[in-house]
C-alpha cells in the first residue's frame, strides 16, 4: 500500500506551463514526478527507467481561464475533478467528477473556468507524458487495434448524509465501454475491505469523513491511497463520522 495526504502532496507542489502556455502547479501524492528528477539533472532515459511500473498520483492546480490542449497518454488514467469548474471537451465540469481515459484516447481540451480548476492524475504505470494534438495523430493511425475509451460522470455528491453502504456511479455501468475500468462511489460506518486482485490497481480518493487502517492510522478527508495487484486482501474502519471515497480500479490488459 502507497498512501499520502494532501499536506503531504503540497510539500512537493511544483510549477509547470504546459507547451500551449496554460500555467499549472503540480504537487505529487504518490510516485516521483518526472519533473523531480530531471530537475536533479536526471536524464529522460533515467527518467523512465525509474518510474517504469511505477504507480503515480497527483494534484493539478490550473489557473483561472487556462486552457491545456487535446493530448492523450499511452497508458490508462483517471483524473478526479475535485474544485473549480470548466471544461473537459463538452463535458461541463462542476464540483466533483471522474474521467477516465484509456491509453491512446485524445481528451480534451481542459478549459478552468474562472475559479481555475483543480484535478487529480491517478495511472498504476510509468507514462512519459502528454502527447499532444493534432501533431501526434500519425501515432494514433500507426496502432493497429486502438480503441478509442473514455467517460465522465456527472457531478457527484460529496457528504455523510446518506445511509451506509456501497452505490456505484455511472462509471461502472460503463465498464464494457471503458474496457474493463471502474469508478465506485462508497460509503460506510463500519468496517471495510480493500481488495485490489484482478485489477492493474486500485486508488481510494477520500471525500469526506476517515478511514483507519490495520495499523490504527487515520486517513482523513482528501487522502490519496494505492493499493497494488499482489497485495492480500485488507480491512480498513470507517472514522467516527463514517467515510466516503472513491474506489478507482484499473483494467487488465
Amino acid at each position: 500500500m502507497m498512501q499520502a495526504s494532501l499536506e503531504q502532496a503540497l510539500a512537493r507542489r511544483q510549477r509547470y506551463v504546459t507547451p500551449g502556455g496554460a500555467l499549472t502547479h503540480v504537487s505529487t501524492y504518490i510516485g516521483t514526478n518526472k519533473m523531480e528528477l530531471l530537475a536533479q539533472g536526471k536524464t529522460a532515459e533515467q527518467v523512465a527507467l525509474e518510474l517504469a511500473d511505477k504507480p503515480m498520483a497527483y494534484l493539478v492546480e490550473q489557473a483561472p481561464d487556462a486552457l491545456v490542449d487535446p493530448h492523450f497518454h499511452e497508458v490508462d488514467q483517471f483524473q478526479l475533478f475535485i474544485a473549480g469548474g470548466g471544461r473537459i471537451g463538452t463535458h461541463k465540469l462542476e464540483g466533483v467528477a471522474v474521467h477516465y481515459a484509456g491509453a491512446h484516447t485524445p481528451y480534451g481540451p481542459i478549459a478552468a473556468g474562472p475559479a481555475g480548476v483543480n484535478y487529480i492524475t491517478l495511472r498504476c504505470r510509468w507514462d512519459r507524458g502528454a502527447q499532444w494534438m493534432p501533431g501526434a495523430a500519425q501515432v494514433l493511425r500507426d496502432l493497429p487495434s486502438r480503441r478509442h475509451l473514455a467517460y465522465t460522470t456527472e457531478p457527484i455528491s460529496v457528504g455523510l448524509d446518506g445511509a451506509p453502504g456501497v452505490c456505484v456511479t455511472e462509471l461502472r455501468a460503463q465498464e464494457a465501454h471503458i474496457g474493463g475500468a471502474s469508478c465506485g462511489l462508497a460509503a460506510a460506518a463500519e468496517i471495510v475491505a480493500a481488495d485490489a486482485a484482478g485489477s492493474a490497481g486500485q486508488f481510494w480518493y477520500l471525500l469526506a469523513g476517515s478511514l483507519v487502517d490495520a495499523t490504527g492510522r487515520a486517513h482523513l478527508a482528501d487522502a490519496c491511497i494505492y493499493f497494488g495487484p499482489d497485495e492480500a486482501p485488507s480491512r480498513w474502519q470507517a472514522g467516527p463520522a463514517g467515510a466516503q471515497w472513491l474506489q478507482l480500479r484499473f483494467p487488465l490488459h
